[in-house]
């Protein structure tokens, strides 16, 4: 049953931190590249079998974070994923045995390296679901409705991989393609711009 509550719970964070990145006004391949990533590790971490090859799967929402976003958060979560991988990698095939036929000299090597990787892959979990948090601004915690923008304030300057969206539009990476949104971005700053 607790893995049953956590599992609702970890749901329950994802929907709310899907609907504030919807809500936000500029949405980044980093913000998307962190949902992605806080995505997999709550389904990770609340799945009632930790296989090995799960901690393979988080490598391919964080290998692609580093490829757009390379920054300090970016290469902690790498380096706490690397831990996370080789402390593994020392409870599978080495002290698998000793935990399940509880063996004298393997048994608490596997206990405490077990704890410690699970205790890295909560926090791992709460640093990603944080960034996410953090990326999606204040704007999008006090949307209106599900979904629906704030229009009291006006959305932030363009950075460097941003689409911002204007206040009269819906944002988010739910609400069009890619495509679509940049095509837009772009001809309002064109239409913006001053004539010289």
């Amino acid at each position: 049953i607790i893995t049953t509550v956590l599992t609702v719970a970890g749901l329950a964070v994802l929907v709310w931190l899907w609907l504030r990145a919807r809500a936000a006004h500029a949405v980044s391949a980093e913000m998307v590249g962190w949902l992605f990533l806080a995505t997999s590790l709550v389904v990770t971490v609340t799945n009632k079998t930790l296989s090995p090859q799960y901690i393979l799967w988080l490598g391919g929402p964080l290998a692609a974070l580093i490829l757009r976003a390379p920054g300090p958060a970016v290469m902690r979560a790498g380096r706490l994923l690397l831990i996370v991988c080789l402390l593994t990698q020392v409870e599978f095939p080495l002290t698998y045995d000793g935990i399940t036929k509880d063996n004298v000299w393997s048994a608490p090597i596997g206990y405490v390296d077990l704890a410690v990787r699970n205790g890295l892959l909560v926090y791992l979990t709460y640093y990603a679901c944080r960034q996410v948090w953090e990326q999606t601004g204040a704007a999008a915690g006090r949307a209106t409705a599900v979904g629906e923008p704030v229009h009291d304030e006006a959305p932030p300057a363009a950075a460097p991989a941003v689409v911002t969206i204007g206040a009269g539009e819906a944002a988010g990476p739910l609400d069009a393609p890619v495509g679509r949104r940049i095509f837009r971005a772009c001809r309002a700053s064109r239409n913006a711009a001053p004539a010289t």
